[in-house]
């Protein structure tokens, strides 16, 4: 049973792998949005001067 266990979970990965590539395409629009959370673009607006 523990063995059937695993093989259910690979059946769960392979049924949520459509939806993670969705999921990812509405993920990668947000971070353009805010690209302070680990963006260089960030650091590039404080400008190193401004950081030091």
């Amino acid at each position: 049973m523990k063995i059937h266990i695993p093989s259910a979970a690979s059946n769960i990965v392979d049924g949520n792998s459509p939806p993670s590539d969705i999921q990812a395409k509405e993920v990668s629009f947000p971070p353009p949005e805010i690209p302070a959370p680990g963006t260089p673009a960030a650091p590039v607006l404080l400008t190193p001067e401004q950081i030091r």
